[in-house]
């Protein structure tokens, strides 16, 4: 368990264990966590400016701002306040076993949301996705306004070719 005080990731950081980071966490560079990773606090409760791994669940409990790639090997939610990525930049939101849930108050993705082997469901106030959803399964709960648009973001080359190759 982390401090009580926010928590700030700058390079790589590799944590073993199940991690509970009780008070916001900004990600500068790498965080590896071999087990599951939650995120909560004051707003916002994560600012990503690189990349989250967790080979478990990733639960982040209250807003969300950031860009990047955040992986998981079974679920990811969101839950609270917002989540908002960046417009000139684009984020990539990819459980590979499991489901990704965004129940937030309102929220503005750009970028792709990937669950292959579950279900995206989404829930919220005013939706706004400039991308992709790729899932076995997509849910929509009842978003007060639900738009879907046509990413003006190119993805990272990285990202891109890993997204390539597991689709193929």
């Amino acid at each position: 368990n982390a401090r009580w005080w926010k928590q700030e990731f700058n390079g790589n950081t590799k944590i073993i264990g199940n991690c509970n980071i009780s008070n916001q966490a900004v990600v500068k560079g790498n965080l590896y966590v071999e087990g599951d990773l939650t995120i909560s606090g004051g707003a916002p409760v994560c600012t990503l400016d690189g990349n989250i791994y967790a080979t478990g669940k990733i639960h982040f409990g209250n807003d969300f701002v950031g860009t990047g790639c955040v992986f998981a090997g079974k679920d990811i939610t969101f839950t609270g306040g917002f989540v908002q990525a960046d417009r000139t930049t684009a984020i990539c939101l990819y459980s590979e076993n499991g489901n990704i849930t965004l129940s937030n108050r309102d929220y503005e993705i750009h970028g792709m949301i990937y669950a292959p082997e579950g279900t995206v469901s989404v829930v919220g106030g005013n939706v706004n996705i400039y991308g992709s959803i790729i899932a076995d399964k997509i849910n929509y709960g009842s978003p007060n306004n639900l738009r879907m648009y046509a990413s003006d973001v190119t993805l990272p080359f990285e990202l891109s070719k890993a997204v390539t190759r597991l689709v193929l």
